[in-house]
């Protein structure tokens, strides 16, 4: 192996340096959700919630099926309206 350690401490040092800057952004993406929450006076549990669904569809993981959607509209619907007290309210985490 003709690998040096000066290549090697180099390599590692620029990865490390886009790891940190991905984390920074990551710590960013976690502190502007958390800002519209507060702004707009709802659970920060609920804007994180709903925004790792956008990403899922956004990134294909989760595709839009008509009979999926009929169903999990359907449950939303049971629990939202039909039967309130089967689920807490989604603001237990309101000051956090």
């Amino acid at each position: 192996m003709t690998l040096q350690e000066e290549d090697l401490i180099k390599e590692f040092d620029q990865l490390f340096t886009v790891e940190t800057q991905i984390s920074d952004l990551k710590k960013g993406i976690k502190d502007s959700l958390a800002s519209f929450a507060d702004s707009n006076v709802i659970s920060k549990r609920s804007v994180s919630s709903a925004y790792a669904l956008y990403k899922r569809y956004k990134t294909g993981k989760l595709g839009i099926d008509s009979d999926q959607m009929s169903l999990e509209a359907m449950v939303d619907m049971y629990f939202t309206q039909t039967n309130p007290d089967a689920v807490g309210s989604g603001k237990e985490d309101e000051g956090n």
